[in-house]
């Protein structure tokens, strides 16, 4: 879901709110291998 925000937001030119997209998707998926790791 945030990946598509992303594109959406590059594709109407907010380049700010696409890269605020990213690193939530980057964190997320950190928060979850970390976590999954520690099992």
């Amino acid at each position: 879901i945030y990946l598509q925000l992303g594109n959406i937001y590059k594709k109407s030119g907010k380049t700010q709110e696409a890269e605020n997209m990213f690193k939530k998707v980057i964190e997320l998926n950190a928060s979850a291998i970390s976590s999954s790791g520690k099992k």
